[in-house]
């Protein structure tokens, strides 16, 4: 069964964005995915009436997915998405429109500073445990609606074909005999449903991973407080491009929880140093800032003897801070300030532009 796509657009004149959802709306037909528009072109409804016609609309809760469209004043996209949900769609939608040509400054959840477990958006806190997120397209022309409604509907179709089976709960089911009857782990689908216990309900409705989700390719790895990309890639040895590759990621951005797909065959980032004359475990030791104790261990020396031409693992000690973007800052200043270049900071943040806006968070390698 397919999610039903309940379109929102924040648009009680009937100009742009009811256009873009009747853009949408003809695409999900077409492709046989259950969706409805919340509202009549010229309709008003308040954000109180919206949630009210969202809960009424959508009794199974989880199979609905609520796309809410509006327009800003920033020449940029923003994508926010509900505390309860993961990151997968929004990455997708802003993977999506930045394919297309369109800048997406930012994709983020956004918590209420009264209740930092809530989310700040009623229509975010407010809509149970459905899927809600919520573009905010800018101050986008009127040339470009059609566009941006094509990419935004292929991105959900895209997200909707990825996210597997869907199975509905009958009586005398268990996490178990539904596991065995896809032929995948009780762990994949609690996972993939954020289910803390094994307690199911008649009726309700299960995501049920793709068998590949589980693919021995590939470990998890789950996102702690100070990760960010460039470290997690650092440690397996490989790129922050294929990290995100793995991941469908279109931003570095991160979030504490974030389960990311780290694929296997790899081991964590080493230097490899070859023994040179009048060399010594000291010196070498010294010299990249480790201890004699850790080279040893990492080779496995029972001595402190070295031949010349020895190769040697060095662990590698690189450590990054997060630079959030001040008011006045510039990529130069802020390379000087770490003793870097502008083009290691743009490299290690995959950055295209030396444009920056406040706030912005950057990695900084420090020794």
């Amino acid at each position: 069964m397919s999610k039903l796509i309940l379109i929102n657009p924040m648009d009680e004149n009937g100009q742009i964005l009811y256009q873009m959802a009747e853009e949408m709306r003809k695409y999900f037909n077409e492709k046989g995915i259950p969706n409805r528009i919340l509202l009549s072109k010229g309709e008003k409804l308040s954000t109180e009436r919206r949630i009210e016609e969202i809960l009424g609309s959508s009794p199974n809760r989880s199979d609905t997915i609520i796309l809410t469209l509006q327009e800003g004043t920033s020449p940029e996209i923003e994508i926010q998405y509900a505390l309860r949900n993961t990151d997968k769609l929004a990455s997708r939608i802003a993977s999506s429109l930045e394919e297309g040509g369109y800048s997406v400054s930012k994709y983020y959840q956004l918590r209420d500073p009264k209740n930092p477990l809530l989310d700040a958006e009623p229509l975010l806190k407010e809509t149970g445990n459905r899927e809600s997120i919520l573009v905010n397209y800018g101050n986008l022309p009127i040339e470009n609606s059609s566009r941006l409604a094509t990419l935004t509907a292929e991105a959900l179709g895209f997200y909707l074909e990825k996210v597997g089976t869907f199975y509905t709960v009958l009586s005398g089911d268990s996490l178990y005999s539904i596991a065995r009857k896809f032929g995948v782990s009780v762990e994949a689908i609690k996972e993939a449903n954020q289910l803390a216990t094994n307690f199911l309900s008649i009726g309700q409705t299960l995501r049920i991973p793709d068998k590949q989700e589980e693919s021995s390719n590939s470990e998890e790895y789950i996102v702690k407080s100070g990760d960010t990309l460039y470290g997690i890639a650092n440690t397996y040895g490989i790129s922050v491009e294929e990290l995100k590759s793995a991941n469908q990621l279109s931003s570095n951005l991160l979030t504490i929880g974030q389960t990311l797909v780290i694929p296997k065959n790899t081991t964590p980032s080493q230097k490899i140093y070859v023994v040179q004359k009048g060399d010594s475990l000291y010196s070498i030791a010294t010299k990249y800032g480790v201890t004699v104790a850790e080279l040893k261990s990492l080779n496995n020396l029972s001595s402190n003897l070295l031949s010349i031409g020895q190769q040697l693992k060095i662990p590698n000690t690189t450590k990054e801070i997060v630079y959030l973007v001040q008011k006045g800052d510039n990529l130069y200043s802020i390379a000087r300030k770490y003793n870097l270049s502008t083009e290691e900071v743009m490299k290690i943040n995959h950055l295209t532009t030396t444009l920056l806006s406040i706030g912005q968070k950057l990695i900084i390698p420090i020794s």
